[in-house]
């Protein structure tokens, strides 16, 4: 109220009839209310709306603010003594789109009709430079990335491995009619997702992870607590759902190339019970564990193979095989071993 009363002193010892004023503001209330449809009684700015109507009146006849990232003019269209507005915040720092903001707006509490005469960048180049963000956000948020990868592996920990998936699949679709695809896909996700809450153990921790994720990251700007809320359930429920669906992609992956014959592995006993086509395939990843990698390992005991049940020679894989409960045991012999060391 004090810089109100002082611009109220101001205007009346000081401005002369045919004064002219420029009111320089930071956010383009008259951009910002009609993208975010605010009522009359909303509007902000009441002490300088109400400074312009009274003590200012006529004599406004520019308006400039920044915030946005992007140049526009806003011009009259039923009164021409109104002030012209203009948003310039184009300095040097990343750029806001014009595409999202309408051509013809609706400006105070009298409702003032105006056109938008002037943009830069165009809304035509704005909406392809959105397009390019598929990519740039990609190429330049890469750890972010990292970060959801490894949120998806740890969703999928407790299910490894899905043994016989691809048989299942195609017992239920061997037409690959895409309908059927679509169904098996999201009847298998859905058993995945109650499996995740009865019996997942990191899978569980890291969906709880990703919800809080979410909520931090879900914009909570003129929303309720309860829509927040909603839409970052919505969003980690999304997450988690395609991180069960990339884990059934790449168990179906590994049973085709062993089933079609595209990589060599070691004939397994199909008369053993519950045995997966990927006993074969475990069998020879870990002989290239023995055979190359395992050494590195002989000078940290709580990961040395010989000694290890994590690293033991798999005799098949079977459902029963847990490897969240492994991994949570590395874990924890990690965390003990050091502890010892320090």
């Amino acid at each position: 109220i004090e810089q109100f009363e002082f611009f109220v002193k101001l205007a009346e010892r000081s401005m002369q009839p045919e004064d002219a004023v420029i009111i320089v503001t930071h956010v383009p209330s008259w951009v910002l209310s009609d993208y975010e449809k605010h009522s009359v009684e909303s509007l902000p700015e009441t002490n300088l709306r109400e400074l312009m109507r009274t003590h200012l009146n006529g004599k406004v006849k520019l308006r400039l603010a920044g915030d946005l990232h992007h140049y526009t003019r806003h011009m009259p269209t039923d009164c021409l003594d109104k002030p012209t507005l203009i948003v310039s915040g184009g300095g040097g720092a990343f750029s806001h789109p014009t595409h999202c903001f309408r051509d013809r707006i609706q400006v105070g509490d009298e409702k003032d009709n105006y056109e938008r005469v002037c943009a830069y960048p165009s809304a035509k180049v704005s909406r392809h430079l959105s397009y390019l963000n598929l990519w740039q956000f990609r190429w330049r948020n890469w750890r972010f990335d990292v970060l959801w990868a490894i949120c998806y592996f740890g969703i999928s920990t407790s299910f490894f491995p899905l043994c016989g998936v691809y048989d299942d699949y195609l017992e239920y679709n061997p037409d690959h009619r895409p309908l059927n695809l679509v169904t098996f896909v999201a009847s298998r996700v859905a058993t995945l997702l109650s499996q995740l809450f009865i019996s997942g153990r990191l899978s569980l921790v890291f969906s709880f992870v990703v919800i809080i994720l979410t909520y931090l990251f879900t914009d909570w700007s003129n929303v309720k607590t309860s829509t927040h809320l909603c839409w970052s359930l919505l969003h980690a429920l999304t997450h988690i759902c395609t991180a069960l669906t990339c884990l059934l992609f790449v168990e179906c992956m590994a049973e085709f190339v062993v089933s079609e014959g595209l990589v060599a592995v070691p004939r397994t006993n199909v008369d053993v019970p519950n045995q997966s086509c990927l006993g074969g395939l475990a069998s020879s990843i870990f002989d290239e564990y023995t055979t190359h990698f395992s050494h590195t390992l002989d000078d940290f005991p709580f990961l040395n193979a010989t000694n290890s049940t994590f690293f033991a020679e798999p005799p098949g894989l079977f459902p029963s095989c847990r490897f969240d409960e492994r991994l949570y045991e590395r874990v924890s012999n990690t965390l003990r071993w050091m502890q010892e060391e320090a």
